[in-house]
């Protein structure tokens, strides 16, 4: 109901599972577009199409009245942006780059949390160093009113090098105990890991790499579970059996996926542990 023969990628959604969000490449066609549909309930299609702001990456605040997004400059670096609205039925305005968190950077992978004080973004210099040079951080504010401080670094025990990539697209669980990421390139083949912790003073190092059953590896960027609707939102190729693909991976045309009856109750796992679920899990691309 949403993908098109374009790039449809980067969702996220709302916490009732009604609304989302997703980033929109045509093709032949550079320019990012926003998009936003909606659904009465999990059971039905996504409708009402609108387009709310040029950028990728969306990112909102619970409320859907604050967003961050990423544009590309001149040079294609991504930088990070924040616009407002006063009801969901609105585009977005008030566009402001948010400077403060670094002129010689890029950033990837946006992601605010369920309160919307903390945002947690990735970032490295534009300066050539190379991928796995990626820096993992967070900027968090006491009030929605108040604007985004500098970022900070965010303490996630990863060997970017070893791994021969950064983790991307984190998605904090509301307790900030857990969080979903992507292991992107050759050595993770684009698998969804869940990284937990007992206590947030603690850094995140344990970690796995998502298996449900029936469904022993879940493979996708912008992982987005909604506990409400018991769904999790993928991008993956328009061949799901080929998501672990680098070739397939960058010769376009990703889908958005919803992966459904699925249970990611809260948990303190270790490295090789899986999540179960009650139903056998049901891969559906949201076809146009």
């Amino acid at each position: 109901e949403l993908n098109t023969s374009g790039d449809d990628t980067a969702a996220w959604v709302s916490a009732d599972g009604r609304r989302i969000y997703w980033q929109q490449n045509l093709v032949g066609n550079d320019d990012s577009k926003i998009w936003q549909a909606d659904r009465a309930r999990a059971t039905e299609p996504f409708g009402n199409k609108m387009l709310i702001a040029d950028g990728e990456q969306p990112t909102l605040t619970s409320d859907e009245l604050q967003m961050v997004f990423i544009r590309r400059d001149a040079t294609r670096n991504k930088r990070l942006y924040a616009a407002s609205r006063k009801a969901v039925s609105d585009k977005f305005s008030s566009e402001t780059e948010l400077k403060q968190f670094g002129n010689n950077l890029s950033f990837n992978s946006p992601f605010i949390s369920a309160d919307g004080l903390s945002l947690f973004v990735n970032s490295r210099s534009t300066s050539g160093t190379a991928i796995t040079d990626a820096v993992y951080n967070v900027s968090r504010r006491n009030s929605l009113a108040d604007a985004w401080p500098p970022i900070v670094p965010f303490n996630i025990q990863w060997d970017a090098v070893a791994q021969k990539a950064p983790l991307t697209w984190i998605a904090m669980a509301p307790d900030e105990l857990s969080f979903l990421a992507t292991h992107e390139l050759d050595v993770g083949q684009f698998r969804v890991l869940r990284f937990t912790r007992s206590r947030k003073t603690e850094p995140f190092e344990k970690y796995e790499y998502l298996s449900l059953p029936g469904m022993p590896v879940v493979y996708g960027r912008s992982p987005r579970y909604v506990a409400a609707t018991r769904e999790l939102f993928l991008t993956a190729p328009a061949n799901y059996a080929s998501a672990n693909s680098l070739m397939e991976w960058r010769a376009g045309n990703h889908e958005l996926w919803v992966i459904r009856y699925v249970n990611l109750s809260p948990t303190t796992t270790t490295a090789g542990s899986s999540t179960s679920t009650s139903r056998k899990p049901a891969t559906v691309m949201l076809t146009p």
